[in-house]
């Protein structure tokens, strides 16, 4: 029974977080601004065709919530630029941290190929090391018992 419950919440989570995204995508746009200043400009025309009186209170009960529907669109568009920007961004730090890791590992290979032979080079010179003193000593040897014959 847990999952169940826990997946009709999230799935209504996600419809509300559809709906609400629905909702921004339509009032930050273009469209939506354009139909707003038609809107305003036809109730202006028409406010300014009835009557002298009443122009300018009416105008004003038009200009303002105009205004304050254009500044909501514009700063909606603004913050979808944001997020779209954020995201791009984010991939290409990502994608570049990808790059910096598999780089960090091949260098790391390398550099533990380069151990792997500096350790046979050390082995092989201490080998040639170890047979040139007892080739020597023999030698030495050799010599104090030719130089005592």
């Amino acid at each position: 029974m847990g999952p169940e419950v826990t997946h009709h919440c999230c799935h209504g989570r996600d419809r509300t977080r559809r709906a609400r995204r629905l909702a921004g995508d339509l009032l930050g746009s273009w469209s939506f601004l354009a139909g707003v200043l038609v809107v305003m400009a036809v109730a202006l025309a028409l406010i300014g065709s009835y009557g002298r009186g009443l122009s300018s209170a009416a105008a004003l009960d038009v200009i303002m919530p105009g205004i304050a529907l254009v500044s909501f669109s514009l700063v909606l568009m603004a913050i979808h630029r944001a997020d779209r920007t954020t995201d791009l961004l984010a991939m290409r730090h990502l994608a570049a941290a990808r790059r910096i890791e598999a780089a960090g590992k091949e260098i790391f290979s390398e550099l533990n190929q380069i151990n792997s032979g500096l350790a046979r080079l050390t082995a092989r010179v201490e080998t040639i090391r170890f047979q040139c003193r007892v080739t020597a000593e023999a030698e030495q040897g050799e010599a104090e018992r030719s130089s005592r014959s």
